[in-house]
């Protein structure tokens, strides 16, 4: 017989009857033989999970292509470029409408061009080399002082010796509750003197309410030596403490005598600091611009003694904001809180974001107006709301609020002759990462040149993309459906072959 090597792998099948002619010997087989397969319900099952492996990602690919990356904003704008530009990066600024859909850190603002390429670019505040004018300390020594009669002194000061044109003089004192005079002269030879400033008020309220000035302006002037007149150098004040003298008589009191004390205080100052006006010039200051503000209400609360006024903004990155009321002769503290539209409904989550009071003093020659607030930097929230603490006093007639902030822009580098726009407001976008982020940090004003932008369109690929998906979500499940009935077919037929085998 054969060796027991041959036997696997070959098999033989008779049909009807067989005779002699028809026997075939096992050492005859060749060994090259294809086996027929035996079909069994495991043989079955691998069958129908092979075809279910190559079947899923026909029906994926089904599913239609992809989205575009600009299918993941809602909105976009076409960007203007010059005509004849020569630098290398374009700026176009983020109005209020990109400003009002684009999120916090604007990981979903993006620059493509018309052949839909991403564009690396960098958002940005703008900034602009401007030559600003900072007032600056100029160093004089104290060269003489006299005590005069009418209660005042006079101290003399200088040299100014580079002459520098100063313009005001502040007195450092620690003192509280005062109210002076002072004249200022100018001299350059300590002989002839001429008047700079006549009968100035310094005073110290703060008994009464938070006003205070220690500074006295006079037109700028380059004098050598300068002299301080201060009036009312010593005052008067009344003790504390009260004597009270009572005479008895009897039960009762025949006389009673009160009689308070007075003491003495001198004024003293800690140092006189002159200033001049120098100019000097900036690279990094902000471009500041004016922002709209919507839907104001104000509100009045007796029992709370406050006045709440509520706006609402586009998200501009506001750095200040200026309360507008024609009141006067008022010293107020306000809060100034912000919130957001993605907070939950029915649960508001107001944040405060700054604090400061509102004055306007016009008495006399006491006159200060201070009714701006800033912010601390620029703050970007849809909803604001004011509360001025009005306490016992009259509440303030608020007409509206002024509102300022940065200007930020989108850079990027762009080619002569092609198109680019601007696409924004999408959702869970991620901070994109350009390796020529660096380069366009260091871009400065010279380097680049603005751009505009149109108007706001909704973006038709948003719209298309979700329709497909739609639609592939229909094709997958008629490919799912198909390649079942197309198993449960060939499950069938192979079953009912191997029962017929």
């Amino acid at each position: 017989g054969p060796d027991a090597g041959d036997l696997p792998g070959h098999c033989l099948y008779c049909r009807g009857n067989a005779s002699s002619a028809g026997i075939v010997r096992l050492h005859q087989i060749q060994r090259k033989v294809c086996p027929t397969p035996r079909f069994g319900k495991g043989a079955a099952m691998k069958a129908c999970v092979r075809i279910a492996l190559l079947a899923w990602p026909a029906a994926v690919l089904c599913a239609g292509p992809q989205p575009e990356k600009t299918a993941n904003f809602s909105f976009f704008k076409e960007i203007v470029i010059p005509s004849g530009a020569a630098a290398k990066i374009a700026a176009v600024e983020l109005d209020e409408d990109v400003l009002a859909a684009a999120g916090e850190d604007y990981a979903d603002v993006r620059v493509f061009d018309e052949g839909g390429t991403e564009v690396p670019s960098l958002i940005r505040r703008r900034t602009l080399a401007r030559t600003v004018a900072r007032e600056t300390p100029v160093a004089m020594a104290t060269l003489a002082f006299e005590r005069l009669a009418d209660n005042r002194i006079e101290v003399i000061v200088g040299p100014n010796s580079d002459g520098r044109r100063i313009r005001a003089v502040i007195f450092h004192t620690g003192q509280k509750d005062f109210e002076k005079q002072v004249i200022v002269h100018g001299s350059p030879d300590r002989r002839d003197w001429t008047q700079l400033a006549d009968a100035q008020p310094i005073y110290d309220y703060s008994r009464f309410i938070d006003l205070r000035n220690v500074r006295v302006e006079f037109p700028d002037s380059s004098f050598a030596f300068y002299k301080i007149e201060i009036s009312k150098i010593t005052e008067s004040r009344q003790s504390p403490l009260v004597q009270i003298v009572r005479q008895i008589r009897g039960d009762a009191d025949a006389s009673r005598i009160e009689s308070a004390s007075f003491l003495s205080e001198d004024f003293r100052i800690e140092r006189m600091e002159f200033l001049e006006l120098r100019e000097f010039v900036e690279g990094n200051e902000p471009v500041i611009r004016a922002y709209g503000t919507r839907n104001l209400a104000v509100t009045n609360d007796i029992g709370a003694r406050t006045t709440i006024v509520a706006f609402e903004s586009r998200r501009a990155p506001l750095t200040q904001l200026t309360v507008l009321t024609p009141s006067v002769n008022f010293s107020r503290m306000v809060d100034v809180e912000a919130l957001d539209d993605g907070t939950e409904a029915g649960k508001p989550a107001w944040r405060k974001v700054a604090s400061s009071s509102l004055t306007r003093i016009d008495m006399g020659n006491v006159k200060k107006d201070s009714t701006a607030i800033s912010l601390g930097g620029p703050r970007r929230f849809s909803h604001y709301r004011l509360t001025i603490h009005n306490l016992d006093n009259p509440p303030l007639a608020v007409a509206s609020v002024a509102a300022t902030g940065e200007v930020h822009e989108a850079i990027f580098l762009f080619e002569p002759g092609r198109r680019y726009r601007l696409f924004y407001g999408g959702e869970n976008q991620r901070p994109p990462r350009y390796d020529i982020g660096a380069v366009l940090q260091n871009a400065g004003e010279a380097d680049t040149f603005e751009c505009s932008c149109g108007r706001e369109e909704l973006n038709p690929a948003r719209k298309l993309s979700r329709a497909a998906r739609f639609s592939g979500k229909g094709m997958l499940v008629a490919a799912v459906i198909l390649m079942v009935a197309a198993l449960v077919w060939l499950i069938a037929a192979t079953l009912k072959r191997v029962e017929a085998d």
